[in-house]
């Protein structure tokens, strides 16, 4: 396959979108906003903005798939787009770059303004056929989209499948039990999703009808990234796939993937290094380096925490460690990473044992500052519900306070009382990005004037 640095993605002819309703109109597309070399498309609707790609891919020309609720004038300055940031190796600093070859995907924002990462096509084109071969992908197979195409995940499934050929199953509009009634009757093979997308899509199934859908399945291949797999999502996962072989990765925005799961990967690892990729562990700071052939090109927006480059490395600002066998294990960001009481705490560790209780649907932790421990951690869960079910708010109350004693006596035991959470506040809806993750920006804001009134 040829991956020249000018080569664009290619829509083969094979490669079909496949609606829910076959017999509904076809979808008009929605014309994008030009800037520079760049395409902007808006994710308002998944058939429209897949048949406005489409268009774009068809015509060479770069492109980028954006939220609805800003436009590309609001994020992209001119100066940006006439000087866009690219990478210099020798000095460590990004330098102008012209945008010809390159598109752009987002970040999942999960600590404010999603940043914009520039590519060029053959950073994931040289990963499509590695993907292929793994999990024996051919132009056979069809590909259920998920997720928005806004998330560099959903639109990497989408690109990776247009590439090989494959069918097209756009998803995104439908509620989880729908969308996996829709995987079912569409014989749907391939599955690109995270973590909480998994649960939700598992999730919505009822005892009484496991049986049947798990027997009418067709899905193989389930790739899952942009969060730890819990062991408990994993089992549902396997439940309900039953035909389907997880491959955990783990990757950023900027990296693509860093590591491939495989049957021999223990328990709490993201796996070993991706074909291609060499990974360097800081001995310091444990902070996770790497060099690869997929890594991004450059921001087309200034932005904190942005992705820090050495000696031909690239870091997120990700902490870990790597055992005797090269299995990857994670801590968590170093961005979120908090000091209490003189001990650094990861709220990714707390975060991974709220998700492994079958009560939880969502969970995530922030840390709000203290005047005598430097921070203290708060707990926002939304609990599991069966909606089916409508108990009134004194039961809901009674059960979320056995919840709630239930959570902090685990993770007492399992990290101690000094990184435990103080307080857990229960949630009706957790906010989520459109990556399927918590929107820590809204929790925080949501939660933090009602945790100072309580512990001032």
């Amino acid at each position: 396959m040829d991956t020249s640095p000018y080569q664009m993605f290619q829509w083969q002819d094979s490669a079909i979108l496949r609606r829910i309703k076959p017999n509904d109109n076809e979808v008009s597309p929605t014309p994008p906003i030009i800037l520079n070399d760049i395409r902007y498309i808006a994710d308002v609707d998944c058939e429209s903005t897949l048949t406005t790609l489409q268009q774009v891919l068809n015509g060479g020309h770069g492109f980028c798939i954006h939220s609805p609720k800003f436009q590309p004038h609001d994020v992209v300055s001119v100066d940006a787009i006439e000087k866009p940031l690219a990478h210099n190796a020798k000095k460590d600093v990004l330098i102008p770059q012209n945008t010809m070859g390159l598109f752009e995907c987002l970040t999942s924002g999960t600590n404010g303004q999603p940043k914009r990462v520039q590519r060029t096509p053959a950073s994931w084109m040289a990963s499509f056929q590695v993907n292929a071969n793994l999990a024996q992908i051919d132009a056979n197979d069809r590909y259920a989209i998920i997720g928005r195409l806004s998330h560099s995940l959903s639109l990497y499934a989408t690109l990776e499948a247009a590439h090989l050929g494959a069918d097209i199953h756009p998803l995104t509009e439908q509620r989880p039990k729908k969308q996996l009634q829709a995987i079912v009757n569409l014989r749907s093979t391939v599955l690109y999703a995270t973590p909480t997308q998994l649960r939700l899509l598992c999730g919505s199934v009822r005892e009484h009808e496991l049986l049947s859908l798990k027997q009418s399945l067709c899905v193989r291949a389930i790739f899952c990234g942009g969060g730890k797999l819990d062991s408990r999502t994993r089992k549902q996962v396997t439940d309900v796939f039953q035909f389907a072989t997880i491959r955990e990765f783990y990757g950023a925005s900027e990296t693509s993937f860093i590591t491939m799961s495989d049957e021999q990967t223990p328990t709490g690892s993201v796996g070993k290094a991706y074909p291609g990729v060499e990974i360097l562990i800081e001995e310091s700071s444990g902070e996770i380096w790497v060099k690869s052939p997929y890594v991004f090109q450059s921001y087309a927006n200034t932005t904190k925490h942005a992705a820090q480059w050495k000696n031909g490395y690239i870091s997120v600002g990700e902490i870990g460690y790597l055992d005797s066998a090269g299995y990857l294990f994670l801590a968590g960001r170093q961005s979120r990473r908090v000091n209490i009481a003189d001990t650094l705490v990861y709220p990714e560790e707390l975060e991974n044992m709220l998700n492994e209780h079958a009560a939880v649907k969502h969970g995530a932790v922030i840390a709000i500052a203290d005047d005598q421990r430097g921070h203290v951690l708060i707990a926002a869960v939304e609990p599991a519900i069966d909606k089916h079910e409508d108990p009134d708010a004194g039961a809901r109350t009674l059960a979320n306070d056995k919840l709630k004693q239930t959570l902090m006596t685990s993770m007492r035991q399992q990290v101690g009382n000094l990184k435990a959470p103080r307080d857990i506040i229960f949630m009706t809806n957790l906010p989520l990005l459109i990556s399927g993750k918590p929107d820590l920006i809204l929790i925080e804001q949501t939660i933090s004037d009602a945790v100072k009134l309580n512990y001032e």
